[in-house]
């Protein structure tokens, strides 16, 4: 049901909209990966899933706003090119923003961090703008931590609207979609 999938989810977005005062803190935007699409005959390429769209969206806006430097991170579990090099093609000529970093080795969030610390590190960098959906937030946060930095956390992606009426109480494919896409990343990364 539209109601109890939407409260699953809220449930998770616990870290509100950056505020610009608390982001002149960090030193760079780190974006996570969420996945890409194989041989897109239209681009004759792999292209951003939907969810790798609206990371980069707002790693775009954030780096016109506040010109923070790019790091993408993210590689190939599922075959295919890496989600690193999608990621900065796609900032790069669908956004004209520029990538400064990027990582194409980690299959998921815990080697996101670890191998994005390694590269960071190297240019000084301890404090980043963790870009990711609000309902991966909690965990990639806190990955991001153990891994040594400090992270400001820099949610997109959140579910903001209500279904009115009785349509919230009857049981559709899409609710039950967002939870079982969102359960099944949660398990694997």
């Amino acid at each position: 049901m539209p109601f109890t999938s939407l409260r699953l989810i809220r449930s998770l977005e616990v870290y509100p909209a950056v505020d610009p005062a608390v982001l002149e803190q960090a030193r760079a935007v780190v974006v996570l990966g969420g996945g890409i699409s194989h041989d897109q005959p239209e681009y004759a390429a792999d292209v951003s899933s939907r969810a790798t769209l609206e990371r980069l969206r707002y790693a775009a806006f954030l780096y016109n706003q506040h010109d923070l430097p790019i790091l993408v991170t993210g590689g190939n579990p599922s075959g295919g090119e890496a989600e690193g090099w999608v990621m900065k093609r796609e900032l790069e000529s669908l956004f004209n923003v520029p990538v400064r970093w990027l990582e194409t080795q980690s299959d998921n969030t815990a080697e996101n961090a670890e191998f994005s610390r390694a590269i960071l590190q190297a240019d000084g960098v301890d404090t980043i703008a963790l870009v990711t959906h609000a309902w991966h937030m909690p965990r990639a946060k806190r990955v991001f931590e153990q891994a040594g930095f400090t992270v400001v956390p820099a949610p997109t992606g959140f579910h903001t609207v209500d279904m009115k009426g009785i349509m919230n109480f009857i049981r559709n494919a899409p609710a039950c979609t967002v939870l079982t896409a969102r359960a099944q990343q949660s398990i694997h990364n």
